[in-house]
């Protein structure tokens, strides 16, 4: 509980801190995109949220029963399952991304990097989804706090990132989505580690 609320606070600070620096550097409009990117994101995660959730329990069941070969193949069905979402949600982002200048009005300037900036949520996105099943090892031990402090290393890392990004490089929106996805895969080396100890 004290870990969760840690890494609520961090967020919303991180949140309050970093925001004006990211508006002062990119910009108002440019900035909506990255807000606008991560909308779209949450309407697809809704997909997967009901698959997850379900297995998380079902793999808990079958791991407290000590039925390990009905345990594996939940996980191995849920990531079969997160394999198939992720191919038919691209199916669905692909023309999105194609297109996104006829679907939202965008600054002709801007189009190139809300494209990009898109690219990257999205595949960030995809990738989130495949390794979602591996966070059901702190859930199954009861060890949910080690996710808490795994997310808040996370929240720092992804700030350090933007920060670094905007400092060396030009602002730009794409940056916002560069600095997430590595951040996200840099967080799933360390929720690997996590679950490895949640494990043991």
């Amino acid at each position: 509980m004290v870990a969760s609320l840690v890494n609520f606070a961090v967020s919303v600070g991180i949140g309050l801190v970093l925001t004006p620096y990211i508006v002062y550097n990119i910009g108002a409009e440019a900035y909506g995109f990255v807000g606008l990117a991560n909308t779209f994101v949450s309407y697809a995660q809704l997909l997967t949220i009901a698959l997850n959730s379900v297995a998380g329990r079902f793999i808990t069941v079958a791991y407290h029963e000590r039925d390990d070969a009905k345990a594996n193949g939940y996980y191995s069905s849920t990531l079969a399952a997160n394999g198939v979402m992720v191919i038919v949600l691209m199916a669905a982002m692909i023309p999105v991304v194609m297109f996104l200048d006829k679907i939202v009005n965008i600054s002709p300037h801007l189009v190139g990097d809300v494209k990009a900036l898109f690219i990257f949520i999205f595949l960030n996105f995809m990738l989130s989804v495949i390794a979602t099943v591996y966070s059901v090892a702190t859930f199954v031990k009861n060890k949910l706090y080690l996710s808490s402090i795994a997310n808040l290393a996370f929240s720092h890392g992804t700030s350090d990132r933007h920060g670094c990004s905007f400092w060396y490089f030009a602002a730009k929106g794409l940056l916002c989505g560069v600095s997430r996805m590595l951040g996200d895969r840099g967080d799933d080396v360390d929720e690997s580690f996590v679950y490895a100890c949640a494990a043991s």
